[in-house]
């Protein structure tokens, strides 16, 4: 049976892509006849508390040897992220997302497809346009600085960089992500010249700050770099070698999982800026070339903003040296 819906080929979805609020979403179906009789309908939830399935007909749009074609186009109005599958309307068949994207025909529950809709007024930044981000998962990505010592009792060093992950979980069916491979930011450093070969232009670190799993992102102090990745003058380090190969450096950090642990560890003289929408604030570090964007994350009610601005301001002129 041939595909009957790819999100990725521009036949069954225009636009391609996260689309623009307000835009309309072109979607086409394509059933072979020797389904029989059916009457699709686009089945559309946006993700919310309070948000229920919004059912649309499809229009048929004439036939092809042995295939019918249907489509619809729908308006989407709100910001957000949308869930959808194709309902037949006939013996309780659906379509839905299958293993290789491509729709398959079910009786039964299955993934959804998803559209990302975004703000009308938003603007890609000029200094990430066409550019190509990288990410690095920094456990085990490269070893700079081989066996080194654990230095917290409950990690489990890898000396074996084959051996295969801990993924099973223990006694009580928790996983407590306690294997590490012993990825640095020396590793990092070191392959450098062989990312800016790819054409890589930004560096897109999971998490590096202190935290005791091997994912790091239960992040315990923002003001420290995790002792087995290395330290904050080694990301310095990172950060101003990168540079030199034109390549910008973007953290992840954690919305909603912080806590009060809400500084940023900023390691360059800098311009902290601060756009607010909606509770979150992004903290740009300029005067770097590329920039290094430091992360996002969200403030807790009541804490002063101008008081952790103050405080990211002053940090970045000592650890600059200026």
């Amino acid at each position: 049976m041939s595909c009957l819906f790819n999100s990725y080929d521009p036949y069954f979805k225009q636009p391609f892509g996260a689309v623009r609020a307000g835009q309309t979403v072109h979607l086409t179906l394509r059933i072979p006849e020797e389904l029989g009789y059916v009457d699709p309908h686009l089945v559309l939830q946006k993700e919310g508390k309070y948000d229920v399935p919004v059912h649309y007909r499809m229009k048929f749009d004439g036939q092809t040897p042995h295939q019918n074609h249907f489509s619809v186009d729908v308006v989407l109005g709100d910001p957000g992220l949308y869930f959808y599958y194709f309902d037949l309307y006939t013996d309780f068949r659906r379509i839905v997302r299958g293993a290789d994207n491509c729709g398959v025909v079910s009786w039964q529950e299955g993934e959804s497809w998803q559209i990302t809709v975004y703000e009308p007024d938003f603007q890609t930044p000029e200094c990430i346009k066409g550019k190509v981000f990288y990410q690095i998962f920094p456990d085990r990505f490269c070893e700079g600085i081989e066996n080194k010592p654990m230095p917290f009792p409950d990690r489990l060093y890898q000396a074996d960089k084959h051996a295969e992950p801990f993924w099973q979980p223990n006694e009580t069916g928790g996983h407590l992500n306690e294997d590490y491979f012993g990825g640095d930011l020396e590793g990092i450093r070191i392959k450098l010249p062989y990312l800016r070969e790819m054409g890589v232009d930004y560096l897109y670190l999971n998490p590096i700050f202190e935290a005791h799993s091997n994912h790091r992102y239960n992040t315990a102090d923002y003001l420290n770099v995790d002792p087995l990745l290395g330290t904050n003058e080694e990301f310095e380090v990172l950060c101003r070698e990168a540079a030199k190969y034109g390549i910008g450096i973007v953290l992840k950090t954690l919305r909603g999982r912080c806590g009060l642990l809400l500084q940023l560890l900023i390691i360059r003289q800098a311009v902290v800026l601060q756009i607010s929408k909606g509770g979150g604030h992004l903290f740009q570090i300029e005067h770097l070339s590329p920039p290094l964007i430091a992360g996002a994350f969200s403030l807790e009610p009541g804490l002063n903003v101008n008081s952790q601005i103050d405080f990211l301001t002053r940090l970045a002129g000592p650890l600059a040296g200026a």
